[in-house]
C-alpha cells in the first residue's frame, strides 16, 4: 500500500498511543495467511526482540508492507532486518529499526481471528521459511486462479 512518510509516522503514532492499529490488507504476498480484505492487527514491538518468522509492518520506499522476518543481523553495531512475502519469489531489501512500525498480532477474516502466535500459524511460518520452493508453488497457484 502506497503511503507518504507522514502517514507512516501517523500509523506509528497510533500504535504507540493505543498499542495497536487495525489495517485492511491489500495484495497477495502473504497468502494464504493474509488474504485480500482481511483486517490485520499490528502491535508495537521492540525490534531487538523480534524473531525469525514474525510478520512485521514496515515502511519502505513509500510503501507500507507486512512481510515475514526471515533474517536479522548486526552490521556495524546496528541491527538490520530482511523480510519476504510468503508468495514472493524474491526477498525484500534490508530494513533498519527505524523502518519497523509494528508486528502482526492477528488476522481477522469474516468472524474468525487467526492469532499470529497460534501453533498452526507458527507451523505455517516455519514451513514457508524451511521450504523456499513453497513460495513458487503458492505463486503458481495464485497466478493460475487469477487471484
Amino acid at each position: 500500500m502506497s503511503v507518504k512518510p507522514v502517514h507512516a509516522f501517523a500509523i506509528q503514532h497510533v500504535i504507540n498511543k493505543k498499542g495497536f492499529i487495525d489495517l485492511p490488507s491489500l495484495g497477495t504476498s502473504m497468502y494464504p495467511l493474509i488474504k485480500q480484505r482481511d483486517t490485520c492487527r499490528f502491535v508495537s514491538c521492540r525490534p531487538d526482540q523480534l524473531t525469525k518468522g514474525e510478520v512485521l509492518l514496515f515502511h519502505l520506499n513509500g510503501e507500507l508492507i507486512g512481510h515475514r522476518l526471515i533474517e536479522k543481523v548486526e552490521v556495524e553495531g546496528k541491527i538490520v532486518f530482511q523480510c519476504k512475502g510468503d508468495t514472493n519469489l524474491g526477498k525484500d531489501q534490508w530494513i533498519m529499526e527505524k523502518d519497523i512500525i509494528g508486528k502482526l498480532l492477528y488476522v481477522k477474516r469474516r468472524k474468525r481471528s487467526i492469532l499470529a502466535f497460534d501453533h498452526l500459524c507458527k507451523l505455517w511460518g516455519w514451513s514457508v521459511l524451511s521450504f523456499p520452493l513453497m513460495s513458487s508453488f503458492l505463486r503458481f497457484y495464485l497466478n493460475k486462479k487469477g487471484i
